[in-house]
C-alpha cells in the first residue's frame, strides 16, 4: 500500500510541474528547434550533461562557435558525486562558463536544452532550490564577462554538445559542423575530478 501512495504522490507532483511549466514558459513548440547564431559580436557556448545517476557522476560538454557557426573550442569534463538532473545541468552551465573564460571570450551567449537551469539562470529572483549554490556561482561568473546571456534552445537545436553528452564521440559531435582552423584540441578534454573516459 505505502508504493502505491508513493506512485501516486509523484504522478500528481509531476503533473502539477508540467502544468506550472507550461503556464510560466509557454508550449515548447514557440521555441526555435535549430541552433541559431550569435550576434557577430559574441559567441555562443551550448552545454550539455551526459548524467550517470547510478554511479553519481556526469559528463558536461561544451561547444563554443562564433556566427558564422565555425567552432572555435570544445571541452568535455567529468565531476563526481551529483545526485540530481537538475544539479547536473546547473554544474554544465559553470563549467560552460569556466571554459570561454579560459579561451579568452567575454562576449557570450550560454545556450542548454535545460528549460528550468536557463529559467533560473536568467532571474534575479532568489533561488531557493536544490542549485541555489550554483546559481549563486553563475551569477556571481557574470562578473567575468563583458556581456553574458543565457538561451534556451530544444535538444534538436543542441546537437553538437549532446552528441558528446550521449557519448556518441567528439567526431561524432563534430562532423556536421565546420571548425575554425583556430580549434583548440588542447582543451578538448580538460576534466576535472577524474581520468579519461
Amino acid at each position: 500500500m505505502r508504493d502505491m501512495e508513493i506512485i501516486t504522490l509523484v504522478k500528481s507532483q509531476y503533473s502539477d510541474f508540467v502544468t506550472a511549466n507550461t503556464r510560466i514558459q509557454g508550449p515548447l513548440s514557440q521555441t526555435a528547434a535549430t541552433w541559431q547564431p550569435p550576434p557577430a559580436s559574441m559567441v555562443k557556448i551550448n552545454f550539455d550533461v551526459r548524467f550517470l545517476h547510478a554511479q553519481q557522476k556526469i559528463w558536461s560538454e561544451a561547444i563554443i562557435r562564433e556566427h558564422t557557426g565555425l567552432i572555435l573550442g570544445a571541452c568535455k569534463r567529468r565531476v563526481d558525486h551529483i545526485t540530481s538532473v537538475f544539479m547536473a545541468d546547473a554544474v554544465a552551465v559553470v563549467h560552460a562558463m569556466q571554459f570561454a573564460v579560459e579561451m579568452g571570450y567575454r562576449r557570450v551567449v550560454v545556450e542548454g536544452d535545460s528549460r528550468t537551469i536557463i529559467e533560473k539562470m536568467r532571474s534575479q529572483d532568489p533561488d531557493l532550490s536544490e542549485v541555489s549554490v550554483i546559481t549563486w556561482e553563475v551569477r556571481n561568473r557574470t562578473k567575468f564577462f563583458h556581456a553574458c546571456c543565457f538561451s534556451f534552445v530544444p535538444i534538436k537545436g543542441n546537437k553538437a554538445s549532446h552528441c558528446l553528452a550521449a557519448d556518441q564521440g567528439v567526431l561524432r559531435a563534430l562532423l556536421d559542423f565546420p571548425c575554425a582552423k583556430r580549434f583548440n584540441f588542447s582543451n578538448m578534454f580538460s576534466q576535472q575530478g577524474g581520468g579519461r573516459p
